[in-house]
């Protein structure tokens, strides 16, 4: 494939890695031998430096995230080098110079996060084709990695080496709904995406596990709405994303759930529910800190701590129980 095929945007949704709470958006875009990379992320540890990379293979392809069975030690976790067999080396160190390196896991110049966990990162880096890896890019971008380190462990220290947040590029080119993330400077790609991961904030953990990573906005519960929808993120390494809208008829009395989802262990029964607390409290999407046994696995009654316990089980006959 020429590097003219290749030209065009690609949009990777950051999900977490290692029961992180990590969620971003990157786009990348490639014109000739010129790839510029922007980051949006929330969740991160703050005032870290979290290295970043483009994993791909050299040849042929199959990369895909990491997920819990690729944990070969069984500590809970998956850590780079039991993830590069399936997400492939190190094509390209996202480092704030602009340099072009790979096989560098921490480069000294790394995206760094802000005080509340936030990260915004943008470069451009020139591509040499004669470089295997380089050149590996330039003849395909779709499908790659995008993985974002740094994260401490339960009882352990900040290990800037800990993937936090993966996720795969697709193309833009042909996707209606988003080509306007194609068309926008990187200064308002980052601002879309800034906004986008703003409105989940209020929901999710922070990294302290002291609460949510932002408050709750004042428009966040009008007395019209009765739609609401749902991204389904990754837990316990599973790989499983998807999304979900549920939709409340005040006068028929009825709660209806479209979900749809992927990843999940085929031909197996997966019990769904909606969690929350009986005084109003916000559900937080749980993380890491929650782990209180040291597993790195999040049970359902450590996540309950954050989301509330079970206030409805999805049913396949429609019926009303809370049972799991």
């Amino acid at each position: 494939m020429s590097t003219q095929d290749q030209d065009g945007s690609f949009l990777a949704l950051l999900t977490p890695a290692n029961n992180s709470g990590v969620v971003g958006l990157a786009r990348l875009t490639l014109s000739g031998d010129s790839l510029t990379v922007d980051v949006a992320a929330s969740g991160l540890t703050p005032n870290q430096a979290h290295p970043s990379h483009v994993h791909g293979f050299t040849t042929g392809d199959g990369e895909r995230p990491a997920t819990i069975a690729d944990d070969q030690n069984h500590d809970g976790l998956v850590s780079t080098p039991e993830a590069l067999p399936v997400i492939g080396t190190d094509l390209l160190d996202l480092n704030l110079s602009g340099q072009v390196l790979s096989g560098v896991l921490v480069t000294g110049n790394d995206p760094q996060a802000d005080a509340q966990g936030n990260l915004h990162f943008s470069q451009t880096y020139t591509l040499d084709p004669g470089n295997p890896d380089q050149a590996a890019l330039l003849d395909r971008l779709e499908h790659r990695l995008l993985e974002l380190h740094g994260l401490t462990p339960n009882g352990g220290a900040y290990d800037p080496t800990l993937p936090a947040a993966q996720g795969m590029t697709v193309p833009l080119a042909g996707a209606d709904a988003l080509q306007g993330l194609a068309q926008e400077s990187d200064q308002q790609f980052l601002a879309t995406a800034s906004t986008l991961l703003s409105r989940m904030a209020p929901y999710m953990l922070n990294p302290e596990g002291t609460g949510p990573l932002a408050p709750e906005p004042s428009d966040a519960t009008h007395p019209n709405t009765d739609t609401f929808a749902a991204l389904l993120l990754p837990a316990n390494g599973s790989g499983a994303l998807g999304g979900v809208v549920v939709r409340f008829d005040d006068t028929a009395g009825s709660i209806t759930v479209d979900l749809q989802a992927s990843g999940l262990t085929p031909d197996q029964v997966h019990g769904m529910h909606i969690h929350g607390f009986s005084n109003d409290q916000s559900s937080l999407l749980p993380n890491l800190t929650v782990n209180s046994d040291g597993d790195h696995f999040i049970e359902d009654q450590e996540g309950e701590k954050t989301e509330g316990p079970v206030i409805l089980a999805l049913t396949q006959d429609g019926s009303i129980t809370m049972q799991r």
